[in-house]
This record gives structure tokens, C-alpha cells and sequence, in this order.
């Protein structure tokens, strides 16, 4: 599973790779894992960073340079680990306007999943889901 999927087709996504019926442990973990997951009420820095009171960080030009003198730099530093925080990854047709507008439609990832946003989760999803 690379993108957001309703709960009923994860499990049955989980139901299809399990090779046993004595083999539902990890399964069910992960299944209790992604209901968890999808319960998460939305924000705005679940799809772009955002600082501590939920403002964008915009991005500067040296934020994508790799020299230390700007690497270190606080503003620098807030960005990227606000963007490794992110659940989705941002697509071409998405900008600021719509992720404002999908947390405000939607109360939870859930709605997101249930009304056909099929978006594309990023690691930091996957591993809180506990998909590797």
C-alpha cells in the first residue's frame, strides 16, 4: 500500500498477503495500526510543513542548498524536520488552497479515504502505519 486506501480495503488487502489462518497477528496490528492512523484529525502540516502553530514554512533557496552555512541555519532546520513530519506527498494538482480546503472539508484522514483522495503516503506515514 503506497497510497490512502478506504479501512475495508485495507483489510482486505491484509486478508489477500495473509498465507494462513493461523497467521493473523502481524495483519491485525497493522489493520489496528492504519484504523489509529486514519482517526488522526487533519492539518495543514500533514501535507506541507508548518511550524509549531500550524503556519507554512515557506521555502527559501537556500533550504534545498547543501552547504553547512545555510544547512544550519534555524529556519533551515524547522523546515526539514516539519517536511519529514509530512503523512502525504504533495501532487501536481495540489496546492496550498486545496490542502487548506481539504481540512476544512474533512474532519479526519478518514474522510479523506472514504471520499476517493487517493494520496500517496509518504514514509513517515508508512512507518507510523508500521508498513516498511
Amino acid at each position: 500500500m503506497k497510497k490512502l486506501i478506504p479501512l475495508s480495503d485495507f483489510v482486505f488487502e491484509q486478508k489477500r498477503k495473509t498465507t494462513s489462518e493461523t497467521d493473523y497477528v502481524k495483519p491485525l496490528k497493522l489493520i489496528f495500526n492504519y484504523a489509529e492512523f486514519l482517526k488522526q484529525p487533519l492539518t495543514l502540516a500533514m501535507f506541507v510543513p508548518c511550524d509549531e502553530e500550524g503556519n507554512i514554512i515557506e521555502i527559501q533557496p537556500y533550504f534545498t542548498f547543501a552547504d553547512p552555512e545555510y544547512k544550519n541555519k534555524p529556519e533551515c532546520i524547522k523546515y526539514w524536520q516539519a517536511k519529514e513530519k509530512l503523512l502525504f506527498v504533495r501532487g501536481p494538482k495540489l496546492n496550498e488552497g486545496k490542502f487548506r480546503y481539504i481540512v476544512e472539508k474533512y474532519k479526519d484522514i478518514e474522510g479523506l479515504a472514504n471520499n476517493g483522495w487517493e494520496l500517496e503516503l509518504t514514509p513517515s506515514a508508512l512507518e507510523a502505519i508500521g508498513i516498511k
